[in-house]
């Protein structure tokens, strides 16, 4: 049986929930039409449990180095000017975007978006720009 549950951030905007260091993410999906794209990343804890982060209202979503193997280290979730600085460092997150880059940032800096950054161990990174996250513990 799964449940939601919110996401617990710590210092530096870390996710602390119980698992995501060292879970393994093990599906990644993204649907729908520019102006209503949704995401969701699939991770198996150590122990056995399933979280499943679900993203709402993408502005932005990509993946690098996705392969047999990936493995989280840290997740990052980050608003507002830190998010903005965030995005700086991504190779050519301007060009990628579904919205135009002076929408995103008004959005950003009033803290409608939220940046998601699954930093990895081994394996897959991922970033996404969202307006809603929701994680579910199964």
């Amino acid at each position: 049986m799964s449940k939601q549950t919110k996401v617990v951030i710590g210092a530096g905007g870390v996710v602390k929930n119980s698992g995501v260091h060292d879970a393994s993410i093990f599906e990644v999906v993204t649907k729908g039409e520019v102006d209503n794209i949704s995401a969701l990343v699939r991770c198996r804890t150590e122990d056995g449990q399933t979280l499943i982060f679900r993203f709402e209202e993408v502005r932005f979503f990509n993946t690098l180095f996705y392969g047999p193997q990936n493995v989280v280290s840290d997740c990052i979730v980050l608003s507002g000017l830190d998010a903005r600085s965030e995005l700086s460092e991504i190779k050519d997150f301007e060009l990628y975007t579904f919205e135009k880059i002076d929408r995103i940032n008004d959005e950003i800096k009033k803290g409608e978006l939220t940046l998601v950054r699954f930093i990895p161990s081994v394996g897959a990174a991922i970033d996404c720009l969202c307006r809603r996250i929701e994680l579910e513990i199964g």
